[in-house]
């Protein structure tokens, strides 16, 4: 599942049950689902199982998450 910025206007609550929910859906159907967030809230960075990161529109980090020593 493709989503992006699910959480765009959404109170942090909201956004934070969305986001319980899509993780529940991607364990529970053994599927994966790719996201773009900007300025997620901790609780949901913490949520993330892998990392992608851009700057400029090009793929500047690819990492398993939690890392440990992120810079």
């Amino acid at each position: 599942m493709d989503t992006q910025e699910p959480t765009s206007g959404l109170d942090s609550a909201t956004a934070y049950s969305l986001m319980s929910t899509l993780e529940n859906y991607a364990r529970l159907s053994e599927k994966t689902v790719i996201t773009s967030i900007h300025q997620p809230s901790s609780q949901i960075y913490h949520m993330f199982t892998k990392l992608l990161l851009l700057a400029d529109g090009q793929v500047s980090d690819v990492r398993p998450w939690p890392c440990i020593g992120w810079p």
